[in-house]
């Protein structure tokens, strides 16, 4: 019997999945822009949980295009996104979601990295995000050393940006870390800090891959506080239990005045003594799409 890789069963370059329901509005636009960055190597697979609207007629329009299709009841798009990476064939798997627009050179260049480095089992792209006109960059700066624990994920939260929209994952890594759970939302975190919590090698990457335009109707503008929960229910999880410790510690409300105190200090410091060199340092931290590694 000829030996063999895991990834040697892999037909196919990178596996999109999209997954949608009652979309058909925004979809056509999804589909013409995959057109433009797909490659003949990749397949589109599409799971529609069991639209009412034209979304079955809009896919026909691209059937040359979807390489597998399904269309029935889920539970929520974590099962959608799972039932696509089941039938997956590719050596890397890219979700890709209505609204989004993603890019053609991005895509390539995000391949390029993770041919080149194959130790690498998840990267996590950069992007833009926009709500109400408003633009903000997910993006994490040189130097910093994003994927090292879920400790230092949540000592650097805030200067951790991330989105789903930038995954690149490789198969393989499923066989050990999993599918999106079903019961939890923002399970694309989830995945990221479960890949970190067991060890496997994930890299943000300096890729501007996706622009993503957050509707009224978004999963985490509906509710805030039920992101914010499952927040601190990953850290409980995947954090080890001196970082537990002293992170509760520092929500008690003496801690707290203390912290405010300090804040008030640091902010008027700044104001009246070091407005120029925080213009200076606000200059530097302009994105660099670059490639490298953050």
């Amino acid at each position: 019997m000829r030996n063999s890789t895991l990834e040697s069963h892999f037909n196919k370059r990178i596996s999109y999945i999209l997954n949608t329901k009652n979309r058909a509005n925004r979809l056509k636009d999804t589909l013409n822009s995959y057109r433009e960055y797909k490659n003949p190597d990749d397949e589109l697979i599409v799971i529609d949980g069991a639209s009412t609207d034209n979304t079955e007629n809009v896919l026909k329009e691209f059937s040359d295009i979807i390489d597998a299709y399904i269309s029935e009841p889920d539970k929520n798009g974590q099962e959608a996104t799972n039932k696509g990476m089941l039938l997956s064939k590719g050596k890397y798997i890219k979700q890709i979601m209505t609204d989004d627009i993603f890019y053609k050179e991005a895509l390539n260049k995000a391949y390029k990295v993770m041919e080149e480095n194959t130790d690498i089992d998840l990267l996590v792209c950069g992007g833009i995000r926009e709500f109400n006109g408003s633009k903000t960059n997910v993006y994490i700066q040189p130097s910093s050393k994003f994927g090292v624990s879920v400790d230092d994920y949540f000592q650097n939260r805030e200067k951790y940006p991330l989105s789903g929209c930038g995954l690149l994952i490789r198969r393989s890594l499923l066989s050990t870390v999993g599918l999106f759970e079903t019961d939890r939302p923002f399970s694309d975190l989830g995945f990221i800090l479960r890949s970190i919590y067991m060890k496997k090698n994930v890299k943000f990457c300096r890729i501007n891959m996706f622009y993503h335009k957050i509707h009224d109707d978004s999963v985490t503008r509906n509710d805030l506080n039920k992101y914010n929960l499952e927040s601190i229910s990953l850290l409980k999880r995947y954090c080890s239990n001196n970082f537990k410790r002293e992170y509760f510690r520092q929500k008690s409300f003496s801690y707290q005045i203390l912290k405010r105190f300090y804040k008030m200090l640091v902010f008027l410091y700044n104001k009246f003594f070091t407005r120029a060199h925080n213009q200076i340092e606000e200059k530097k931290k302009d994105p660099q799409w670059d490639g490298g590694f953050s």
